[in-house]
């Protein structure tokens, strides 16, 4: 039983080694003794840790609790006061004060507990405060930079009606959104991006991803490979993993792709049924487990590098002005 559910209170080991034990068990008898620890648990579940002797229903009581007679009972109270001294007396109340030193003891350091506890708490929601406060201010950045995408975009647009060739060349010059968040050097992998990012950039990679998984016995057509791409997404979304590495979202597609059936639809892909686990054989390297939460250290890792390419974009918008 639980230490902070049941009344307890601690228990020397070697109680039989005292004077005053040794005094009471040569009378008593080991009968004597276990009067003597059933009266302390009854202590100890008294207010105060002291127990009423003033009238005879106190006695009454402790002698059905020890099983004696009333006679006995006080008796072998009184030879505890003044003959063994394990018991103090004020006429009204019964304690004993080695008992009620330890239970403070207990007490105190259960409050100390308590208020480390407190402290922990609110240093641990004040942690989850900052970095919650920190996701807000760079989503709020990148807002801030969608939109001056967005009205950057509608002036380019205005200005073709007039000049479509000069509108050409400008469309063919100016960054869209997916390429200033990441490096359009495909031979370049991104540290973090995300997943729709991914996919974009390994459709555009003709040389090392797309020829490698429309070979025979991988995807039957170029058409399925964006649908394939899509369920995997899906999949990642599923566990919890929404920005990934380039190089590592490219080797777990390649470990996952074979663990699919071909031959259905990628557009009716289930993250739920239709993953079925690989046999593990010597030389080969196993299918990742489901992604995990981002912990906090993974949330701050992601927002430095946010910070970093959000300046970037900033500051190649400032340029392009």
């Amino acid at each position: 039983m639980s230490k902070k559910t049941s009344n307890w209170f601690s228990h020397d080991s070697n109680a039989t080694n005292d004077k005053k034990i040794v005094m009471l068990i040569a009378k008593y008898g080991y009968t004597g003794y276990g009067y003597w620890w059933r009266l302390l648990e009854i202590l100890r579940n008294e207010e105060n840790y002291k127990y009423c002797v003033s009238d005879a229903i106190g006695y009454h009581f402790l002698a059905k609790e020890l099983m004696c007679s009333v006679g006995d009972v006080q008796l072998f109270v009184q030879d505890c006061i003044e003959q063994f001294q394990l018991l103090k007396s004020n006429g009204k109340y019964i304690w004993n004060t080695s008992l009620i030193h330890r239970m403070e003891h207990m007490n105190q350091q259960k409050e100390e507990l308590k208020k480390r506890g407190r402290k922990g708490g609110l240093a641990s929601a004040a942690k989850r405060a900052a970095v919650k406060d920190s996701v807000n201010k760079a989503q709020a950045q990148v807002e801030e930079i969608e939109a001056k995408e967005k009205k950057l975009k509608e002036k380019k647009t205005n200005e073709t009606k007039v000049e479509v060739s000069k509108e050409e060349e400008l469309s063919n010059t100016t960054p869209t959104p997916a390429e200033v968040l990441t490096d359009i050097n495909l031979q370049t992998p991104l540290p973090f991006a995300n997943l729709d990012d991914l996919k974009q950039r390994a459709l555009a990679d003709t040389v090392h991803f797309v020829p490698i998984h429309l070979r025979p016995g991988r995807i039957k057509t170029q058409e399925q490979l964006p649908m394939w791409l899509d369920a995997f997404n899906k999949w990642l979304h599923y566990g919890g993993e929404h920005v990934k590495s380039e190089r590592d979202y490219r080797f777990h597609f390649n470990n996952w792709i074979q663990r699919q059936d071909l031959n259905k639809n990628p557009e009716h892909y289930n993250p739920l049924t239709d993953n079925k686990p690989i046999p593990y054989r010597r030389g080969q390297r196993v299918m990742p487990s489901p992604p995990p939460n981002p912990g906090a250290a993974e949330i701050r890792k992601e927002q430095q590098a946010s910070r970093i390419l959000a300046e970037e974009r900033i500051r190649k918008l400032k340029e392009g002005t």
